[in-house]
């Protein structure tokens, strides 16, 4: 045996692929954007299309690492990293730090661009940076790479960002700059329900990334270990038929193998080996596969169960109509039609879930179908969902085009018939049979025909001499055989006992073509291999039954020890269930992922049949999922008392507020926060009412300091007015009163050329503020000298409407 090489674990679950060296396959997909990006100075928006975890946040990170050549300026925007946004200006500057980092150079300093600036748009500000970018970079086309573009639709609805952000990016597309877009997510543009969208359509392509390649996949499996892991024939076929050549779940196997050869300390890979790792997997489903089936509607989740149940192994499929016969069975009771399975078994095909042939349908990932099997059986699903299959789901029945789809045409090749013996070597070997068989009959009655005087002279000839000795020899062997089959020697014996068969089948063979003389040779030889075999299977049957003997206390002690394993992990599963039914995952995150970690290693152990290591670690898990449960209850507790205490404070602030604040956008999303916050705590979330009261409670605060400032601004504008008047300043009045006439001026003119010493005095005595704008009751005294000393006293309505950061007089008349 060879010396065991630790085997570096290179594979990545979870994360995005950044390295050139584990990226394989999706040639297709970068040949595809350089050829449509390079075709002329036409701007597209490209988008990269596919379910969680399918490799579009890699292909990006390929972008970026100049997968597409020096011609192109790559900068990535990933919208999970916008958390907290709260305007369109912290958006831009986030992207301009990532187009800065991506120019690699110090010719643009961001502090030339100030974004948060309350004096500039910050649409105007981007504007400028992108065009001295293009400036700086003149034969390159900027590509911004943006990740899960959905968020932007998210935080436009939730008042985070602009709506006008879509059409100002859109508007990019058309001006003289080189830019596009690459977009990633789960739908294409055209099937948002949201209508941002809509105007870049025209310009949208769109790519599905879905299964690699036969090729890449096995590229995947192997070249990252290469001189650390070789496998057996059939093994490297097993994996792709477990993952289908998914990339998220081929790492997730991969890393496993290398972990669990490091464990074995072995550097070759058997199908024992993978069944081992695969059984591992579906034991401790990951989290993505728990959440694609909590994802799955009812539908989905009963055909698929009972596809699992139907399916005998990776290489068999099954129809619509088996699969409702089986539901007709009388103690499954689905409520179930041809055409409704059929309508969801479409929908799983076009999702690319499952393969269809002309013989059925099958799972495309097989680890998918023993887990499902295994952890989701039709029993299981139909208590959690009910037996009804509805006709609500229904798929455009086409043919595929994806090359890791395969289409209705591609079926399993049909099974070669055996064939038959030539019709020449059955009768030769029936006829030798029958010669030997009654040879000593046909010399009885040789001899009865011939006189006896006659046969002491006469000799028989030598091909009937040479075909009784063959027979003789033939029978031989043939007892000897029976000896060493009787002495089960294919099992103690099995080389002896192979030869003996071997040259039993060449004697056979001579025979027939009658040549007597090698069948003797060749049936002595097999009846001494036969013999010798007998010999040798008497021998190991003797150590055998003595080791048996000896191993018998050992299989005892294993016995119970997996036994009491058995009963610890049973005593864990109800702990773990306990402990996931209050939510110990998101409220004692700790010891619940202590717990699971130590229940990973006690099923390892178990695997292995270190069953005293498992039954430990068995323990240690229960009373970590206990412990996790206990804290999760506590935590649960804590959040339904704060959640009631920041109810209550959200009235006393509500209280400070009058009917007036409902106009505010931030009065009106705390509004809806607060609704929210109610409807969780009813339901007993408590952790998610806690969230969305204070949600309310920041923005019924930002609603107070918003109106005061406000107020503060109106008061201010007011009084410039008044300052404007004493100081005779018709141009102040005019940018002061958007709606100041021309007759105004004249009149105003003829006042301040008549009296002298203005002196104006405003007072506000009230505040109404509307949807649009606002009205003030302003006391108002004039006095000034003349031609006659005056002081007037009246009151203005002074009606305002918000322009940018500041207020502007709309109208002022007079009441009160």
């Amino acid at each position: 045996m060879s010396e065991f090489k630790p085997i570096p674990n290179p594979y990545i679950v979870g994360n995005p692929i950044k390295s050139r060296e584990m990226f394989y396959g999706r040639a297709d997909d970068f040949d595809f954007v350089k050829r449509k990006l390079e075709a002329g100075d036409q701007s597209f928006v490209i988008v990269f299309c596919g379910e969680r975890r399918s490799g579009k946040t890699s292909i990006l990170f390929q972008i970026l690492n100049g997968e597409l050549g020096t011609s192109f300026l790559p900068i990535l925007v990933d919208m999970q990293t916008m958390a907290g946004l709260k305007n369109d200006g912290e958006f831009f500057e986030k992207v301009a730090k990532e187009t800065v980092k991506c120019l690699q150079d110090d010719k643009i300093d961001l502090n030339d661009y100030d974004f948060l600036s309350q004096k500039e748009n910050p649409y105007k500000i981007f504007d400028k940076l992108l065009d001295d970018v293009q400036t700086l970079n003149p034969d390159k086309k900027i590509l911004f790479l943006i990740d899960e573009y959905e968020l932007i639709e998210s935080k436009i609805d939730e008042g985070s960002l602009s709506a006008n952000l879509v059409p100002f990016l859109a508007g990019i597309l058309e001006s003289e700059r080189k830019v596009s877009y690459i977009l990633t997510g789960s739908t294409r543009l055209d099937d948002r329900e949201s209508k941002y969208w809509s105007i870049m359509l025209p310009k949208s392509l769109y790519r599905n990334v879905s299964f690699l390649s036969e090729r890449d996949t096995l590229r995947l499996i192997t070249e990252p270990v290469p001189d650390y892991v070789s496998y057996e024939d059939d093994a490297l076929d097993a994996i792709r038929r477990l993952t289908a050549g998914q990339p998220f779940y081929t790492q997730v196997v991969c890393q496993n193998i290398v972990d669990h050869l490091n464990d074995e300390e072995k550097n070759h890979l058997d199908k024992q080996d993978l069944k081992v790792i695969a059984d591992e997997i579906m034991e401790n489903p990951l989290p993505q596969m728990i959440y694609f089936w909590n994802s799955l509607s009812n539908n989905k989740k009963l055909v698929l169960s009972l596809l699992a149940e139907l399916l005998k192994d990776e290489n068999t499929s099954v129809e619509a109509k088996q699969i409702e016969k089986r539901c007709k069975k009388r103690e499954l009771g689905i409520n179930a039609s041809v055409q409704a399975i059929n309508t969801t078994l479409e929908s799983l095909f076009h999702s690319q879930f499952v393969n269809k042939t002309d013989d059925g349908y099958s799972f495309k990932m097989d680890l998918f179908r023993g887990w499902i099997k295994r952890d989701h059986s039709i029993w299981s699903v139909i208590k959690d969902v009910g037996s009804d299959l509805t006709e609500e789901e229904r798929a455009p029945v086409e043919v595929s085009t994806d090359p890791g789809i395969p289409s209705q045409a591609s079926r399993s090749p049909t099974k070669r018939r055996r064939r038959k013996w030539p019709a020449v070597v059955v009768v030769a070997t029936l006829f030798g049979i029958l010669i030997t068989r009654f040879l000593p009959e046909l010399k009885e009655r040789f001899q009865t025909i011939i006189p006896p005087s006659e046969i002491k002279t006469a000799e028989p000839p030598a091909e009937l001499n040479d075909l009784e000795s063959a027979g003789k020899a033939r029978e031989a062997m043939e007892i000897a055989e029976e000896q060493a089959v009787e002495q089960n020697a294919s099992k103690y014996a099995e080389a002896s006992f192979d030869s003996g068969l071997q040259l039993k089948q060449q004697g056979l063979t001579v025979f027939d073509q009658l040549d007597y003389t090698s069948a003797i040779d060749l049936f002595q030889r097999a009846k001494e291999k036969f013999e010798e075999s007998v010999d040798r299977a008497e021998k190991e049957e003797a150590i055998e039954q003595a080791r048996v003997k000896a191993g018998a206390d050992v299989r005892s002690r294993t016995a119970t020890a997996q036994s009491q394993a058995i009963s610890w992990r049973n005593r864990m599963s109800s702990a773990k269930t306990a402990a996931e039914k209050v939510s110990a995952a998101a409220l004692a995150e700790k010891s619940f992922n202590a717990a699971r970690q130590k229940e990973r290693a006690a099923r390892r152990s178990f695997s292995k049949k270190r069953f005293q290591t498992a039954s430990t670690d068995f323990q240690h898990a229960q009373q970590l999922y206990l412990s996790a449960a206990a804290e999760a209850r506590t935590a649960s507790a804590n959040f339904a008392t704060q959640a009631e205490a920041l109810r209550k404070s959200l009235q006393k602030i509500k209280g400070q507020l009058d009917e007036q604040y409902v106009f505010l956008d931030d009065y009106q999303q705390a509004a809806k926060a607060e609704r929210n916050g109610e409807s969780q705590l009813q339901s007993g979330d408590a952790t998610a009412a806690v969230q969305s009261y204070r949600r309310a409670q920041q923005f019924y605060e930002a609603s107070i300091v918003l109106r005061k400032g406000q107020i503060k601004n109106i008061r201010s504008v007011i009084a410039q007015y008044g300052q404007a008047l004493e100081n005779k300043d018709i141009q102040s009045l005019k940018s002061l009163y958007v709606n100041f006439t021309k007759k105004m001026e004249t009149q105003w003119s003829q006042v301040f050329k008549t009296v002298d010493n203005i002196e104006a005095q405003l007072s506000i005595e009230k505040f109404t503020f509307r949807e649009n704008g606002v009205t003030t009751s302003v006391d108002v005294r004039l006095k000034y000298s003349g031609f006659v000393n005056s002081d007037n006293r009246f009151t203005w309505q002074i009606q305002l409407a918000e322009a940018s950061t500041t207020w502007l007089i709309s109208n002022i008349s007079r009441g009160g």
